[in-house]
Formats: C-alpha cells, sequence, structure tokens
C-alpha cells in the first residue's frame, strides 16, 4: 500500500502522481493520493481533474502529521522515526531528501506500508501523465481555446514570481528572440502563452500584438479560479506543436509529456 502525499503546485503533483502510478503498478499494489489545500495550491482536486481509477484521493489523517523520514542521520533519530512511523501505520517514509541515493523502487518493494511525500521525479516512465484529464467544465475552456488559436501554434510557458532559477536563467529577451526566429520561418505562426506575470505578458502583446494568445485570468494560487486557470493552461499547452519552456520549472515539462509537443527549454546558454 502507497499512501502519496505530492508538494508544491499544479505541474509538481501531476509529476508526483503519475509517478505514483508507475509505482503502484510495479508493486501490484494500492495507491492513495493525500491532496492537501495549500498556499501553493489552495483547492481540492476534485474541482480540476477527472478520477483516475489508479489511485483514490484521501483526507490526510491526524497521525500522519507525525510521519518522519526513515533514513535519518543518526541512531536516536532513526528510532524515533520508527516509532513515530510504526503508530501511524506506516513501514517506511520517503521524502525529498532520498531521491539523489535511492532506487525509489528496491527501497520500496519489501515494505508493505509505504508513504512517500515529495515533490520530485522518481522514474522516467511517461505512461501516468496520459491518464490525467480536466474536469468537464475546464475540458470545454480548453477545447474553445484549442480550436481559437489552430494545430500550428506554439505555446510560450514563462515562470516568473518565486521562481529565482527561471528568472535568471531565462530572460524574456531569449523567449522574444525565438519567438522572432520562428515567426521569420513561419510568418503564420501565433503564441499561447502561458505565465504568472501580467508585466511579461503585456510586454509579449506589445511586441507581438494578435500573434499572442492569453485570455485574461485570475493568477492566484490561493484561489479555486487561479488554479483552475492553470489547469486550463497547461492542458492547452499540451496540444500546440511545441512549446518553449522555461528552465527550472516543470509546468512546460508536464504539459509536454502529458501531451505530443516538443518541449524547448529557452535558457542561457
Amino acid at each position: 500500500m502507497i499512501y502519496l502525499e505530492p508538494q508544491g503546485g499544479l505541474a509538481n503533483r501531476i509529476r508526483v502522481i503519475a509517478n505514483g502510478i508507475w509505482l503502484k503498478r510495479k508493486l501490484n499494489t494500492q495507491l492513495y493520493v493525500i491532496w492537501n489545500e495549500t498556499h501553493e495550491l489552495n483547492c481540492p482536486y476534485h474541482l480540476l481533474l477527472e478520477p483516475v481509477a489508479d489511485f483514490t484521493i484521501i483526507p490526510k489523517k491526524n497521525a500522519f502529521k507525525y510521519v518522519m523520514r526513515t533514513a535519518q542521520p543518526d541512531t536516536q533519530t532513526r528510532l524515533k522515526a520508527k516509532l513515530k512511523n510504526a503508530l501511524a501505520g506506516i513501514d517506511l517514509c520517503i521524502t525529498d531528501e532520498d531521491h539523489p541515493f535511492t532506487d525509489i523502487y528496491e527501497t520500496a518493494r519489501n515494505h508493505k506500508r509505504i508513504y512517500i511525500k515529495t515533490c520530485q521525479r522518481f522514474t522516467d516512465d511517461l505512461a501516468g501523465f496520459k491518464l490525467f484529464k480536466p474536469v468537464a467544465p475546464l475540458n470545454d475552456k480548453i477545447r474553445e481555446l484549442a480550436n481559437s488559436i489552430g494545430p500550428k501554434a506554439v505555446g510560450v510557458q514563462i515562470r516568473r514570481t518565486d521562481n529565482t532559477m527561471a528568472i535568471a536563467h531565462s530572460p524574456l529577451k531569449l523567449f522574444i528572440k525565438r519567438m522572432q526566429e520562428l515567426i521569420a520561418a513561419d510568418n503564420d505562426t501565433c503564441f499561447f502563452l502561458a505565465t504568472d506575470d501580467l508585466g511579461v505578458e503585456q510586454e509579449l502583446k506589445t511586441i507581438f500584438g494578435a500573434r499572442i494568445i492569453s485570455p485574461p485570468k485570475d493568477l492566484s494560487r490561493q484561489t479555486v479560479t487561479g488554479i483552475q486557470a492553470a489547469v486550463v493552461d497547461i492542458f492547452t499547452l499540451t496540444g500546440t506543436s511545441r512549446i518553449l519552456g522555461s528552465y527550472w520549472s516543470s509546468f512546460s515539462e508536464v504539459a509536454a509529456w502529458m501531451g505530443n509537443a516538443e518541449l524547448e527549454v529557452i535558457k542561457k546558454g
């Protein structure tokens, strides 16, 4: 049995759950997903995505609040973790700290009740990404957008706000340069823009005009409408011919894995 607590925003959670599906199938066990409403994603799962047969969404039990990483650095802390996890009914707890050093499958396969708390990817398998579907009202908006931008549109995902790595390594001028190159190659090129920065959107619309398709939306992670808008963005990106993505941003990566778009990360060097 796997308890999976995905961390972070929308794309990180989809990535973790897709990886959890891979592990669940490898271990031939049940997968329970703990979907917390936090400052990074303040919206319940059922308002965003359709149910998937491979996992069940459950609330976080009080006992799970005390679960600790199994691989602690010293004997005393390891014993403390073992006791707390046993009281919560957990045999093994894996967290972000384990990923650089751990084969998750090999670590988990000899334990019956596993708890994984992470925002990280732990397999290269992509099958799970194809299972996610937006709820019907959002799917209608996505279809409407897809029809308006056409099959040749290029997706552009520019991550800003709190992502310092994306800001530092994927400056706006590099996106503009690449977009101009694509227009030079095909004058019919238009762009579906997914960004969390209104200033970026306004600047690109000033430069590229009607070539930029980016409907008005709530950009907040603290509102249901803001997270629903992110779902519309990520699934619309999946249907574009190519995605120009930001460095150190899972959003464009996950969009490419869910769809058939080619991903081109725009970064210095």
